[in-house]
């Protein structure tokens, strides 16, 4: 899983290197395209599964403000215009068999997601 994939540089690495399928997470419009754009021309979408999605520490909506250069943040509002969901809702609904890798670059948002993944987290460790 790569939250926050931006251009989807980091899972393209991932598929390049690795036979898995990558779940690859990100809220904003623009970063959005270039990745479905970016997994198309790579001809990666049989692995490669792309959701327009912020992770946090429980399913709500909010605001990403991307503050005019590299950082963001996030809004949380009932109105936002961005969907946020953990990981723990991400894996109960997906057909995830065995969540390996969860890397995240998420503006400082990175503790709420793994508070939001914590039965993930902890079912992980029993194998």
């Amino acid at each position: 899983m790569d939250a926050g994939a931006f251009i989807w540089d980091t899972a393209w690495l991932f598929a390049k290197n690795t036979d898995c399928n990558i779940i690859v997470l990100e809220p904003d419009n623009e970063n959005y395209n270039l990745c479905k754009k970016n997994i198309k021309l790579n001809n990666l979408k049989k692995r490669v599964e792309l959701i327009k999605v912020g992770l946090g520490i429980t399913d709500s909506k909010a605001d990403l403000n991307l503050a005019g250069g590299l950082g963001a943040y996030l809004n949380y509002s009932d109105d936002g215009e961005i969907k946020i969901t953990t990981i723990d809702s991400l894996v109960k609904s997906k057909p995830i068999d065995d969540l390996e890798l969860i890397k995240m670059d998420i503006e400082g948002f990175e503790l709420d997601a793994i508070k939001g993944g914590k039965n993930t987290i902890k079912n992980s460790n029993k194998n």
